[in-house]
This record gives C-alpha cells, structure tokens and sequence, in this order.
C-alpha cells in the first residue's frame, strides 16, 4: 500500500494506523509498506472501475492489517471486513426504479452480515468526528461493548483527494469480535430425497 494512504484518508496524527511496517525491498514506491486499513484498496478499486465505466458496485475485502509495535518486534495483525458500495442500488433492472445506494443501506449488510453470523450484542452510535466519514453521515460499530469500526459516506475532502467520482458508502470492522459473538450452533433440515415433479402432457386432435 502507499505511505501516504493515512493522509489521503485523514487519518489524525497518533492514529496507531499512521505506524506503518517498511518494506526492505519493495517493487515500487506506492508498494512500500504493509497496509494498515483495507478502505485504501477498496476506494483505489473502485477508482479505477468508475473510470473504466462500471459505476455501480457492491465490493467486499476480508484480510488483514498490519500495525507496527516497535523497533524489532513483530507487527500487531488484526483481520478486518472492509465494505463499499457505490452507484445504483440494483444497477440496471428493468423491475426496480433508478436509485442510488444511500447510508442506510451500508448499514443494512453490516446488519445481514451480523444476522447471518448469529452475531448478538451488534449496536451502532451516530459520529460526526470521523475525519474520512460525512459529518453526519457516520456511525461507530461497537460489538459487546467494545468499539470495532465505523462505516457511513465517504468524506467529499478524502474523495476529492483519491479523485474519486459519484458518492462512496464505506464500512471497516473487525472481525474477531463480530466471529466470537456469534452463535456457533446452526442447525440445517436434509432436503427431501423425492423432489416434486411437474409433468407435462400434451394431447394431438
């Protein structure tokens, strides 16, 4: 990932995602540390997928980050979900009317993601301090108490400066408490070994 990825995101000074892992022998100077947020990748993805004519998109990373301890130490690694979405809602449907995916709808597959993990304790707090969120337009993600990540609109400043077109909807989280809150008994019914039959007939006069 770039070095300047936490300036174009805003990352405020003493953010522990301003303490990169230097690459000894890296390829290119934008590949020179080890990525301390998987937003950076997301936005540079839809970047270049907007440009080449694909606005509408609905993008998801699971990975993880690496957070520099010290001199001679070994980073912290913490596995994140990263979200995006962008464009149309439903992208080109000749069932749906025209609309653009909005705030609630990032939240809505936070939401479905949680469900779908039996995840409980999962409750969101409104932010307008989050310098790469719309004041507004944000939301903390706490899980168990515990603040995990945030999600809402893209920053105009942070799109602006990743010159990024039409308006981006983004959430980070970790992962590891969303996965130890969830439900590990899931229980599944085996499909009937005689399925239906439709049978067709057709009669000659």
């Amino acid at each position: 990932i770039s070095p300047n990825s936490a300036d174009v995101l805003g990352f405020p000074e003493g953010d522990e995602r301003r303490r990169f892992v230097r690459i000894a022998n890296p390829l290119t100077e934008d590949q020179a540390v080890m990525r301390t947020t998987l937003l950076y990748g997301l936005l540079e993805t839809m970047r270049r997928n907007v440009n080449a004519g694909s606005p509408d998109l609905k993008l998801f990373e699971m990975g993880k980050i690496y957070i520099a301890r010290g001199e001679g130490e070994l980073p912290r690694e913490v596995d994140k979900i990263a979200l995006l979405m962008t464009g149309s809602r439903y992208g080109e449907n000749w069932h749906f009317q025209s609309l653009s995916s909005d705030f609630y709808d990032i939240k809505g597959a936070l939401e479905t993601l949680a469900s779908s993990l039996r995840a409980a304790g999962l409750h969101f707090e409104a932010a307008t301090d989050i310098p790469w969120l719309h004041p507004g337009r944000a939301a903390r993600v706490f899980a168990g108490g515990k603040e995990i990540g945030s999600f809402g609109e893209l920053h105009p400043d942070t799109a602006a400066r990743m010159d990024l077109r039409g308006s981006a909807f983004i959430c980070e989280i970790e992962a590891e408490p969303l996965t130890e809150g969830a439900k590990a008994a899931v229980r599944y019914r085996e499909y009937s070994r005689f399925p239906s039959m439709i049978r067709d007939v057709a009669f000659l006069v």
